[in-house]
């Protein structure tokens, strides 16, 4: 199953990047946004254990009303270009702590995005 941190970098600590496990690959996924066109660009890298890169990919994403939804998104594209490559145990990290709060709760969420955070939940258990 797909675990997701967030990178504890924007929260006063110094420690950078980590390298995921042997035999285990790290997600890390970014959104920007801009209110003014509703349109997010969305990236991510998938690196091994030895921190060298195995993908990289991007995308726009049009319908975008608040950040949290672009971070979201952002983790969706991930998990669905990690299924695709066949990627089976994946750690995903990613600089929203709200959006990595929501997808590790037991619980259903019940923010604006419940459905799309299920969404992730449900593709996660395919790692």
């Amino acid at each position: 199953m797909a675990r997701a941190s967030t990178n504890n970098t924007n929260h006063g600590s110094s420690f950078g990047w980590l390298p995921p496990p042997m035999g285990i690959l790290k997600l890390n996924v970014d959104a920007a946004y801009s209110s003014y066109s509703n349109i997010a660009s969305c990236g991510l890298v998938v690196r091994n254990s030895a921190g060298s890169p195995c993908l990289c990919a991007v995308k726009k994403t049009g319908n975008i009303v608040y950040v949290l939804q672009a971070k979201l998104q952002a983790i969706l594209f991930g998990l669905k270009i990690a299924w695709e490559n066949s990627y089976i145990s994946i750690v995903v990290e990613s600089d929203s702590l709200l959006a990595i709060r929501e997808i590790n709760k037991k619980q259903d969420s019940f923010c604006e995005w419940g459905g799309l955070i299920s969404y992730i939940k449900d593709l996660s258990l395919n790692f």
